[in-house]
């Protein structure tokens, strides 16, 4: 991981709280998120991607803030769900866009869609995973 990187996810467990799994990395004001932690409930829901930028969190602005300050937002207890909304760059497909796709399907390569990009709305629920990531309790 790259200094600019956050792990919003580091909720002390005292709190009974827990986040989404998302890895975000602090690029040129903006949240993209740089990759999803095994067993989380945002790679669980397969609409969250690498590259994918953060814009709000239920319905709050988030642009332009700092991963760090937006960690409060996105814990909830388990089995509780969050909705985020994402800017989806031309060209990102999720598993879940990918499904049934027919092969000869040419919608990405049309020259209008090169400079599109797609605003995501997703619910993801909140699981209870151990993120190895920020666990900083490992015992040696």
């Amino acid at each position: 991981m790259s200094s600019d990187t956050v792990v919003v996810d580091s909720v002390p467990s005292d709190d009974k709280l827990v986040g989404i799994g998302i890895v975000f990395n602090e690029e040129a004001n903006c949240l993209l998120v740089e990759s999803l932690v095994p067993g989380s409930g945002a790679e669980a829901c397969g609409d969250v991607l690498p590259g994918d930028e953060l814009l709000t969190i239920d319905g709050k602005d988030v642009t332009g803030q700092k991963a760090a300050a937006i960690a409060k937002l996105v814990a909830g207890p388990v089995e509780s769900t969050v909705v985020i909304t994402l800017l989806r760059r031309s060209g990102q497909r999720s598993e879940k866009e990918g499904e049934g796709a027919d092969a000869h399907d040419t919608e990405a390569a049309t020259p209008d869609s090169e400079h599109e990009h797609e605003i995501k709305v997703v619910e993801i629920t909140r699981t209870d995973f151990r993120c190895m990531v920020c666990d900083s309790s490992v015992e040696n």
